[in-house]
């Protein structure tokens, strides 16, 4: 599959794997070192993706909510295509 990862400043979308759903995490980086959390995840289900967060941290004062708006429009597309391609094979 092709990558279809997209970063945009701290937060970035993962289109997952077999084992883990497609995910927003936010990157920070403190005195400890660099760290990533995930904000919400795509799941699947019978009708195609959609998204549950995690708790309130899409909503933390540090999440630029534009960018992740963004990032979710654009998951959502690569959740959509990746739903339609398994439901024709």
């Amino acid at each position: 599959m092709m990558c279809v990862n997209k970063r945009i400043g701290d937060l970035e979308f993962l289109v997952g794997s077999a084992d883990r759903s497609p995910e927003i995490i936010r990157h920070i980086t403190t005195s400890l070192g660099d760290s990533r959390y995930t904000l919400l995840w795509f799941i699947r289900g019978s009708e195609g993706f959609s998204v549950q967060f995690i708790g309130d941290r899409p909503f933390g004062v540090e999440i630029d909510r534009f960018t992740l708006w963004k990032l979710m429009r654009y998951g959502q597309r690569v959740c959509d295509a990746i739903f339609e391609v398994d439901e024709r094979t």
